[in-house]
């Protein structure tokens, strides 16, 4: 939010305009560590890191559409996760009842 100042990239410090810049933008798909130092802000922004506090932003690199099917693939794979959890238990029950039958 403006106010705010870039301290850290990838645990570096002292970069240029440019040469954060470039180490912002980086390879698709890789991820960037921001640390930045809170500002004064203006009022009635929303509650935050107070003024002077430091907080980290863990940044994902890349076009709008990369991120959004990157997250979406993270999405499907949680889904999946629980599906794949979801068919063990019923497997589990379903041989408990074939024994049970027996």
């Amino acid at each position: 939010r403006p106010g705010d100042e870039l301290v850290r990239i990838d645990g570096r410090e002292g970069f240029d305009y440019q040469a954060a810049k470039n180490v912002l933008l980086g390879r698709q798909g890789t991820t960037v560590q921001v640390v930045f130092r809170r500002g004064a802000g203006a009022a009635g922004e929303p509650a935050g890191p107070s003024q002077g506090e430091e907080f980290t932003a863990v940044l994902l690199r890349g076009a709008a559409d990369y991120v959004s099917m990157h997250a979406e693939a993270q999405n499907l794979r949680r889904a999946n996760e629980r599906l794949v959890k979801r068919n063990d238990e019923l497997e589990a029950r379903t041989a408990k009842m074939d024994t049970l039958e027996a």
